[in-house]
């Protein structure tokens, strides 16, 4: 189907703090400011391999998935954030 770009939100403005993590690879964290009001946070990273990030990513999501199947996971709440 064809996407109905007038529902898509839109970037209204950038938050004027930006956050430099402590980490080795000091990413930024910033805030972006849909038309909707809402505040949507974004992590800024330069010279990592996003592909690594994707697959931690999928392995959280799978992860979660083996949690949600075990009674005592359920019980305990665990969950990874994705």
């Amino acid at each position: 189907s064809i996407p109905e770009i007038d529902t898509h939100i839109k970037i209204s403005s950038f938050d004027s703090d930006t956050l430099v993590m402590g980490s080795l690879r000091k990413p930024k964290r910033l805030k972006i400011r849909g038309n909707d009001q809402q505040d949507y946070p974004y992590l800024v990273k330069g010279g990592e391999d996003l592909r690594l990030d994707q697959r931690v990513q999928q392995l959280f999501s799978v992860m979660n998935e083996i949690f949600a199947g075990d009674s005592q996971c359920t019980r305990r709440f665990l969950k990874l954030p994705t």
